[in-house]
C-alpha cells in the first residue's frame, strides 16, 4: 500500500493541473491557430505530399504511358481559346471506379488523369475484380466528382470538346457514382444535356476494361466551352429582374462550412431586401431560374457561387466573402468574363480548417457595402 507521503506529489500535480486549466486551454488554442495559419499548413501539406509521392514511387510503380498513348493533342483551340488536351489511350486499359485512375495489368498508368485539381492517389489492384468490357468511352472522372463548380467548369466541357473533335454525339461516358448521386447531375440528365450519350455509372468497386479510352484535360480557367455548356442549357440572365440574394449554407452543406453569426447577417440582409437561398433545397432547373433574375449576390466563397453563371448576359454584382487562406479566384474570373462587378471581402475570423471550418462575417464591412446599393 502506498504511503500518504507518496500520494502528496500526485495531489500537488492534480491541483496544479486544475489551476492551470485556463493556461492549458489558451495554449491549445494558440497551437491550433498556429497550425491553421496558411504558412504552416502550406509547408506541412507540401512536405506530406512529397513524402507520399516518394513512398508511392517506392511501392507503387507507375507504367510509362508512351506505349499506350496513341494520341495526345490540343483540341478546340482558336485565336481566343487555348483549348483542351485530348489523351487517347489504347490497351486493354483498366479504369477503376473509386478515383478513375487508369491501369495496365493492375499497375497505375502515369499521366492518365484530367490534370484538374489535386493528384489522385495511384494504387495498384491488390485483389481480383470482375471486369466490365467495352470498346470505347470518355472518362468523366475527376478529382472533384461532387463539386458543383467543377461540374460546370471542368466536367461538362469535356463532353463538348470531344463531340466537336469526333463529330459524334453518342459515344459512351464513364461517370463516377459519387457524381451520379448529386442533384445537379440528375438535374442535367432531366434537362437533356447528355443527349444520346450512354451514361455508364461506375461504382467504386467496379473495373472497366476498355480497348480505347479518351481523357480530356480542360483548361483550368473557363473558356468558350463554358459558354457552349450554358448554350446547351439555354441559359441567359433576365435583365427585367434584379433580385437580391444571399447564398445560405444550410446544415446539409457538403463541406461543413458554417457562419457563426448567421442570425445577425440574416437580419441585416433582410432589412435591405435580400432573400436567403440554400441551393441544396432547389433543383438545378429552379436554381437556373432563381439566379437568372439575381442583380446582387452576397455569399461566402463556395461552390454555390457557380450559380452566377446563370445570370450571363445581364448585369450582376457579386460580394464574395473569403475564408482565411481559401483564396481561389474562379468566381472573379467568371465576373471578368461576363462583365459582372466583383467585390472581395474577408471573414472577420475563422475557426477550423478553411475548407471545412466555421467563420464570422465582418458585419461592419457588410454594412458599408450595403450602403452602396440603390434604395429599393
Amino acid at each position: 500500500m502506498r504511503s500518504m507521503a507518496s500520494l502528496d506529489p500526485m495531489r500537488k500535480w492534480r491541483s496544479f493541473m486544475s489551476q492551470g486549466s485556463c493556461f492549458g486551454d489558451a495554449l491549445l488554442k494558440a497551437l491550433k491557430t498556429y497550425y491553421q495559419s496558411s504558412a504552416f499548413r502550406g509547408a506541412l501539406n507540401k512536405t506530406t505530399k512529397t513524402l507520399r509521392a516518394k513512398l508511392r514511387s517506392l511501392f507503387v510503380k507507375e507504367v510509362d504511358c508512351a506505349p499506350y498513348l496513341i494520341s495526345e493533342r490540343m483540341i478546340g483551340s482558336t485565336a481566343q481559346n487555348a483549348g483542351a488536351k485530348l489523351k487517347l489511350f489504347t490497351g486493354p486499359v483498366l479504369c477503376e471506379g473509386r478515383e478513375g485512375n487508369l491501369h495496365i495489368n493492375r499497375a497505375p498508368l502515369e499521366n492518365s488523369t484530367d490534370e484538374i485539381g489535386r493528384r489522385r492517389s495511384s494504387k495498384a489492384f491488390w485483389y481480383s475484380q470482375p471486369r466490365i468490357k467495352i470498346d470505347f468511352a470518355l472518362s468523366l472522372h475527376t478529382a472533384h466528382p461532387n463539386n458543383y463548380w467543377h461540374f460546370f467548369a471542368h466536367a461538362l466541357p469535356k463532353i463538348l470538346y470531344l463531340e466537336d473533335e469526333l463529330g459524334a454525339t453518342d459515344f459512351p461516358i464513364l461517370i463516377n457514382e459519387r457524381m451520379a448521386r448529386c442533384g445537379f447531375f440528375k438535374g442535367a440528365v432531366e434537362l437533356g444535356f447528355f443527349g444520346q450519350h450512354e451514361l455508364l455509372i461506375q461504382k467504386a468497386s467496379e473495373v472497366y476494361e476498355l480497348r480505347e479510352i479518351a481523357v480530356v484535360c480542360p483548361p483550368h480557367d473557363p473558356d468558350d466551352y463554358l459558354d457552349k455548356v450554358l448554350d446547351r442549357f439555354q441559359i441567359s440572365g433576365d435583365s427585367d429582374f434584379s433580385d437580391r440574394i444571399y447564398i445560405h449554407r444550410g446544415h446539409q452543406s457538403a463541406n461543413g462550412r458554417s457562419i457563426d453569426n448567421i442570425d445577425e447577417v440574416v437580419e441585416l440582409l433582410e432589412g435591405h431586401g435580400f432573400r436567403l437561398v440554400d441551393p441544396q433545397n432547389h433543383s438545378l432547373k429552379e436554381q437556373m431560374e432563381i439566379f437568372s433574375r439575381a442583380g446582387t449576390v452576397v455569399s461566402p466563397h463556395g461552390a454555390g457561387l457557380a450559380n452566377i453563371l446563370f445570370r450571363r448576359g445581364a448585369p450582376l454584382c457579386v460580394y464574395e466573402i473569403f475564408y482565411g487562406n481559401l483564396n481561389h479566384s474562379c468566381y472573379l474570373d467568371v465576373c471578368n468574363r461576363y462583365g459582372f462587378t466583383h467585390v472581395r471581402a474577408e471573414m472577420a475570423s475563422t475557426r477550423g480548417k478553411p475548407t471545412s471550418g466555421s467563420a464570422t462575417i465582418n458585419i461592419e464591412s457588410l454594412k458599408a457595402y450595403l450602403k452602396t446599393l440603390p434604395a429599393l
